[in-house]
């Protein structure tokens, strides 16, 4: 049946609270490799977070979507970025092609074409506090080699 299950381990929690110390830095760390992001990759093809006056985001996801015009697929970018080296993350698939909601329901891929637009194109460039500038470099000159 689908439902939700939120409970977490002793251990989780504890964990989770030891983390909230470091909050703060967490979010200034994923702000400023955002930020190097969206200035080196502004000129590419590409869809980057949105910002905006009054706008605030924690960076959890650093998502790129590769506009129409680009010569490459998203598959393609994901492969060739593997390659050197640099591991995104593919987001998210489109809910009403789950197995659950297709037999259950009735959904089908062409459903939705905005979402399913959205999965083809999109993906998560890496983004942690612990990044060095070395790493963040490595993948900003990944993305602009592949995406040229």
């Amino acid at each position: 049946y689908l439902g939700f299950n939120y409970r977490m381990t002793d251990i989780q929690a504890a964990l989770g609270i030891s983390q909230l110390n470091k909050l703060d830095w967490f979010v200034k760390r994923r702000k400023e490799i955002a930020e190097k992001y969206s200035r080196e990759l502004k000129d590419l093809p590409l869809e980057l977070p949105f910002t905006g006056e009054g706008y605030h985001s924690s960076y959890h996801l650093y998502t790129i979507r590769i506009k129409e015009e680009a010569e490459i697929s998203r598959s393609e970018l994901y492969e060739k970025l593997r390659q050197k080296g640099i591991y995104s993350q593919v987001h998210y698939i489109p809910v009403h092609t789950f197995p659950y909601y297709r037999e259950r329901f009735g959904y089908n891929w062409g459903d939705y074409p905005a979402a399913e637009d959205w999965y083809k194109r999109v993906l998560s460039l890496p983004i942690f506090p612990g990044m060095s500038d070395e790493e963040i470099n490595r993948v900003i000159k990944a993305v602009r080699e592949v995406i040229k």
